[in-house]
């Protein structure tokens, strides 16, 4: 558990979440040609938006999940 495996799509959307062209793209405020590729590559053509939905979903539940675990006061 926590690792990535490659037939697994939850896995390759954490990935992507976790990966250098996503994070290029939340400072950009775009997708860029290198993280739409990716999306491409995972999600197929006609589904680069949903995927980048996926994406960002997975991003907001890892940054939760590490402020839940964050020490308070």
């Amino acid at each position: 558990m926590g690792g990535y495996h490659a037939r697994c799509q939850r896995c390759k959307v954490r990935a992507l979440a976790n990966g250098p062209q996503f994070w290029a793209s939340l400072r950009q405020r775009a997708l860029t040609d290198a993280y739409r590729g990716e999306l491409h590559d995972v999600f197929g053509p006609e589904n680069i938006a949903a995927g980048h939905v996926a994406v960002k979903a997975e991003h907001a539940r890892m940054q939760a999940l590490s402020n839940s675990r964050k020490p308070k006061g």
